[in-house]
């Protein structure tokens, strides 16, 4: 591929436009892209598509068509869609719903920390993703026994909206099927002991690449390979949440060490079952005065990644006169804070805390000012009258916004 990071249909009988590369793994490489359809229909997506090399392996195609139908059946807020597979021409592409944000791995790596409420609200949402998918049933009620097998940082995406969804769904696959050790998937480090063994992925897999993702996410560190896949090291190897972060409930610490024990009968069964004990366990944080609504995970992604996303939009805007694509896309807007939604006491302190470098300034968003008796004061124009009732505009910071893909899903 040339240095021109647009490229363009992948053949001509696609109905699917490659427009530019997001990021590349060793599965593939991901892009945004179009979906045409009749009628002018088109909307942005994001593509993977499959390195050339797989191709050369006719079990392989066969194996990731598989999975990926068997991903297209899951259907769930917290999950990125699989839309459409596409195998002609020697090509193969994964169709995916495209997610305007960042991945975790991004936001971990902000020079702004995201608060302790809003990281286990991401967490949270990545529990409702996963526990869909190893719940998903086909068309005729049978369940489909899914597994994710890659859960990390890359593959949770977070969105303008401030929902966090699972991506990557490609690789998931039934645990009732065979999986041999030779094609074991993942990224070292959210891989659980019995997975490597064996080869043979089930829930409590995923459970535990989640619990390593959420003990990462609260205290920005990584955590060390040799204390999570030898099954003769010392559980307390494992130092808790809180060693790196002291406001963290020790419940919150319990809750995540549980998901992370080598041993799979030691763990939570579900991913459920870890997020009904994680938000039991950090309620205080949740309901307590601190940023942890989706509203204030949204306001971070647009205060944080908002230059990065707009300067993607007007490249892709210069790359389209002499193609004769349009592309639209919904303003870069996140809710208005209110004050009866969104509570503000002590939350600067907590906005100073999370910080360790400069960034701008949150937008500020628009609010009338009130009367003595607190109604509202409407601006009456009389075209008639010299006098006019005015009121001023005032732009309000909540100063309780957290600190700190794009579909950025690495294979």
């Amino acid at each position: 591929m040339t240095s021109n990071p647009f490229v363009r249909a992948p053949h001509a009988q696609s109905r699917f436009e490659l427009l530019l590369k997001i990021a590349s793994g060793g599965m593939g490489t991901v892009y945004l892209g179009q979906q045409r359809g009749a009628a002018g229909f088109q909307r942005l997506v994001a593509i993977k598509r499959a390195h050339p090399h797989l191709l050369e392996d006719a079990s392989i195609v066969k194996t990731l068509v598989m999975e990926a139908h068997l991903a297209s059946l899951v259907r769930h807020p917290n999950v990125v869609g699989v839309i459409d597979v596409e195998d002609a021409a020697g090509e193969l592409l994964l169709v995916m719903e495209y997610v305007e944000g960042a991945s975790l791995s991004e936001v971990n790596a902000a020079p702004r920390r995201l608060p302790i409420g809003m990281a286990i609200r991401i967490i949270l949402d990545a529990c409702e993703g996963l526990q869909a998918l190893h719940s998903a049933r086909d068309d005729e009620g049978a369940p489909l026994g899914m597994v994710h097998r890659d859960v990390s940082p890359q593959n949770i995406l977070i969105g303008m909206d401030g929902l966090a969804r699972i991506a990557d769904l490609g690789i998931a696959r039934a645990y009732a099927m065979h999986t041999s050790t030779s094609v074991v998937r993942g990224k070292p480090g959210y891989l659980a002991p019995e997975y490597l063994r064996s080869g043979r992925a089930t829930p409590r897999t995923d459970v535990f690449a989640l619990g390593v993702v959420a003990w990462e996410t609260l205290t920005r560190q990584r955590l060390a390979r040799t204390a999570l896949e030898t099954d003769a090291a010392d559980p307390s190897m494992i130092a808790p949440p809180s060693a790196f972060r002291a406001a963290i409930p020790q419940a919150v610490d319990d809750a995540i060490l549980k998901a992370i024990e080598r041993s799979p009968q030691n763990r939570y069964a579900t991913v459920r079952d870890f997020a009904e004990a994680l938000e039991e366990a950090a309620r205080p944080a949740l309901e307590g005065p601190q940023p942890s609504s989706r509203v204030y995970v949204a306001q971070y992604i647009s205060d944080v990644f908002g230059p990065k996303l707009r300067a993607r939009r007007d490249m892709l805007r210069e790359s389209t006169p002499a193609s004769g694509v349009e592309i639209a896309f919904d303003e870069l807007e996140v809710p208005d804070a209110t004050p009866s939604s969104m509570p503000t006491k002590n939350l600067k302190r907590e906005l100073e805390s999370a910080t360790t470098a400069p960034v701008p300034a949150p937008p500020r968003s628009r609010i009338v000012k009130t009367a003595a008796a607190g109604v509202v004061v409407l601006v009456v124009a009389a075209l008639a009258l010299s006098t006019a009732l005015g009121i001023a505009q005032m732009r309000s910071e909540p100063s309780e916004l957290g600190a700190s893909p794009a579909n950025s899903s690495h294979l």
